[in-house]
């Protein structure tokens, strides 16, 4: 195998299936719920489980 054919192989991306990168854009948009949660209780240490279940919630009833 030549230089060039293994570099052009190693260039293209592995593809993602559509079921994880949906599940990675859900989860960035729970991540930034809870975030938004987070700010809005004063930015209080503590509490991350329940903004993030809350976020989650908010958001798949959104959907």
């Amino acid at each position: 195998m030549s230089r060039t054919n293994k570099a052009k192989r190693q260039a293209v991306p592995k593809r993602t299936s559509w079921k994880k990168l949906r599940q990675e854009e859900l989860n960035e948009q729970i991540k930034e719920k809870a975030y938004e949660l987070y700010e809005s209780r004063g930015r209080a240490n503590g509490d991350e489980w329940s903004d993030w279940f809350e976020a989650e919630k908010n958001i798949k009833s959104d959907k």
